[in-house]
């Protein structure tokens, strides 16, 4: 990770911490609070070119919700339209956890966690930094930032953070986050106002979502500023630093979203996937630089190489040749060896009449025999290829109801080319969303 620097907003402050890597260890090496009115001085005197955000985005979209258990290349897909038909958002970006597979009604389900937030706030949080010349290498909402310290040994813990104005009480299972809740506080620090939340959001999990917490968390501030004189039906311990983080115990504290930036990873990267390309395109430029400098560095050398080869095998070239080649005996040669293959030019003409491409009707007769069940033909074509084969191309659409059915009905007749020996898949498209299928194949 190198030197890194991690900026969390938090209401009307920002909080920075400093941390860089020594012997496999991460340790903060320095801290700082401003204000925020204060960030764009900070910016343009800060050395650093590049930056971890996190943020508590409020009013973000969080919802429990079930998808059919369809394969992996087709789950994204059908996440992204289910968060797209239930987000009150026009334009966002989201991340979201795969839990428990179930099975509901005699179907197979997996229950989904999704956050969203609007592009139009992450824009402009990374813009603020683009003006000033500096770059965001990734935005971590804050409770998914502080879970990624919680571990995937706590396998149901309720964590307590500091969320603004109020709390933030998020449910961790197993390393992921199941469940978020935002709560109105009177107070700072943990008051027995916060102890009722808190036990509700216990009861909650256990009712509603069938998860027993073994334990809660406080983090951050609210593990040194504990006033609650009421207890809880769940233990209540204090988040401590994971194993590989040296830091000073009150920074820990008082920067403890910050310092959990630490150990985001890109599955909790919220900003806008067309910035992530663009960092990847950035990155892949520059990455491609350096190839072709140490290309050319190596073209140069292997030019050394062969010219210096070139120079000997000049040398040896212009030396008087011993004794003059006898072509009489070359062409003689040639001339008897032609006299065999002519011969055998009869056979090798049935052989390519025997190499031809296949005549049409026949690959219409294997194209019958596919498992077409629920799927429509829009459009068949058939062209010669090259080497002699026919070059097939299906365009259709899929009737079936429900994701899980078309991916079936779709997988049922891709299955089918590889069950006949005839036809071999070259290229093949699902649009799940569409129910739209392209598939190109060849027959022999």
């Amino acid at each position: 990770m190198g030197n890194t620097v991690a900026v969390s907003f938090e209401g009307s402050n920002i909080k920075v911490v400093y941390a860089s890597v020594t012997g496999g260890e991460t340790g903060v090496t320095d801290a700082l609070t401003l204000d925020e009115s204060r960030l764009d001085y900070f910016l343009d005197k800060e050395k650093a070119r590049e930056f971890i955000v996190v943020k508590n985005f409020a009013g973000a979209y969080q919802e429990l919700f079930q998808v059919p258990a369809a394969k992996k290349k087709y789950l994204s897909k059908i996440i992204g339209i289910e968060i797209s038909k239930r987000c009150q958002f026009k334009d966002f970006s989201s991340i979201h956890f795969l839990l428990d597979k179930k099975t509901v009604e005699n179907r197979k389900v997996i229950d989904v966690f999704a956050f969203a937030v609007r592009n139009e706030e992450l824009t402009e949080l990374i813009n603020r930094f683009a003006s000033r010349g500096k770059k965001v290498s990734a935005v971590y909402p804050d409770f998914f930032s502080i879970a990624s310290m919680v571990g995937p040994s706590a396998k149901n813990a309720l964590c307590v953070a500091q969320a603004g104005a109020g709390k933030g009480l998020f449910l961790v299972k197993e390393g992921k986050v199941v469940f978020v809740r935002e709560a109105g506080t009177l107070d700072a620090g943990v008051t027995d106002f916060d102890m009722q939340n808190i036990e509700m959001t216990v009861n909650y999990c256990r009712q509603t979502l069938r998860v027993n917490p073994f334990a809660v968390f406080l983090t951050g501030s609210l593990s040194n500023d504990y006033r609650a004189t009421t207890g809880a039906s769940v233990p209540i311990a204090c988040l401590m630093p994971p194993a590989g983080l040296r830091v000073d115990r009150k920074i820990f504290q008082e920067y403890g979203a910050a310092v959990s930036a630490l150990f985001g990873k890109s599955s909790i990267d919220i900003s806008p996937r067309e910035y992530r390309e663009e960092k990847f395109l950035t990155w892949l430029l520059g990455y491609s630089t350096a190839a072709l400098l140490l290309l050319t560095i190596l073209a140069g050398a292997y030019t050394g190489i062969v010219l210096k080869g070139a120079l000997a095998a000049k040398k040896e070239y212009t030396k008087p040749a011993e004794r003059p080649a006898d072509l009489s005996t070359v062409v003689e040669s040639y001339e008897r060896e032609r006299a065999k293959i002519e011969k055998y030019r009869p056979l090798l003409k049935v052989l390519d009449a025997k190499s031809a491409n296949p005549p049409v009707h026949s690959l219409l007769a294997s194209v019958t025999q596919l498992k077409l069940g629920q799927i429509r033909f829009d459009s068949i074509s058939v062209v010669p290829a090259a080497d002699g084969a026919l070059s097939l191309k299906v365009e259709g659409t899929v009737d079936g109801d429900g994701w899980a059915a078309a991916e079936a009905a779709y997988e049922k007749f891709t299955g089918s080319f590889s069950e006949r020996g005839d036809l071999k898949i070259t290229k093949e498209a699902f649009d799940l969303k569409e129910k739209r299928i392209l598939v190109e194949a060849e027959y022999r």
